[in-house]
């Protein structure tokens, strides 16, 4: 529970984007721009650990076009997937999206 406690807070102080991996902006607003589906995909790999076959079966995905979008994102962010920091990061981003989506009813 402390971490949403932590979250909590962080969507109380409305500075939502200090807080969030600015990959994430990024990634939206590409897709925006280009009917891709990279944001979801980071999220869904956040969701699952990033667990590659996780991912794949949930998103009914091919894994070398999972493969292929992790590279992507990678290419377009700079952030490096593998590194168990960024990795703690997204998926702490998510959540916090997650939750004031949540209680908000409201996407980000």
């Amino acid at each position: 529970m402390a971490l949403y406690d932590l979250i909590n807070n962080v969507a109380q102080s409305r500075k939502v984007g200090f807080y969030c991996h600015p990959a994430l902006l990024q990634l939206m607003e590409y897709d925006k721009q280009n009917g891709s589906q990279l944001y979801e995909t980071l999220g869904c790999l956040a969701r699952n650990g990033f667990n590659s076959a996780a991912t794949a079966t949930e998103m009914f995905l091919h894994r070398n076009t999972l493969f292929y979008r992790k590279q992507k994102i990678a290419a377009m962010t700079g952030i490096d997937l593998d590194d168990f920091n960024t990795q703690f990061m997204l998926k702490y981003s998510y959540m916090i999206e997650e939750y004031i989506d949540k209680q908000s009813g409201t996407k980000l």
